[in-house]
């Protein structure tokens, strides 16, 4: 089983590591594993103290082996950069996703991305939700970028 896409599914899954935050990590600390598995002190450099050890908390949790079956298991497909099947479009960003979550093709060159407020609405989640319902029902490629549709709220 591929590590770094383990790794990955783990950062992605945490809610206070974003893109950005993951990037940083990764050219603090060179390999995912070193990331993923850093001590207190050297991941409050980037994540600051309370978020540090709420990520050591969360990782002694999470069981990313698990997670890919149960996602496999809903007809999920987890990609990551490394990934052939990623699209190029989103290779070229300064902060692509940690990994994408697909459900469907990504045979399209159709590419659409939603991103949310850190604090959305129920209103503001259920239009959110309807146009990426409609988008996708057309034939886009729909990308979830944000905390409010986090891969662990909605499925």
């Amino acid at each position: 089983m591929d590590k770094n896409l383990l790794y990955r599914l783990g950062f992605s899954h945490f809610m206070g590591i974003g893109p950005v935050k993951f990037k940083r990590m990764v050219e603090r600390f060179k390999y995912l594993s070193k990331a993923y598995w850093a001590n207190r002190e050297d991941l409050e450099e980037i994540l600051g103290r309370t978020q540090s050890l709420e990520f050591i908390g969360f990782r002694s949790r999470f069981d990313p082996v698990r997670r890919l079956e149960e996602l496999k298991e809903k007809g999920i497909t987890v990609l990551t950069f490394e990934d052939s099947r990623f699209p190029k479009n989103l290779t070229v960003i300064s902060d692509p996703p940690i990994c994408l979550y697909v459900k469907g093709s990504l045979n399209s060159d159709r590419f659409f991305s939603v991103i949310g407020s850190r604090h959305p609405t129920q209103y503001g989640l259920k239009v959110a939700y309807e146009l990426a319902f409609g988008l996708a029902k057309a034939g886009f490629a729909v990308c979830r970028r944000s905390r409010c549709c986090h891969p662990r709220r909605q499925e």
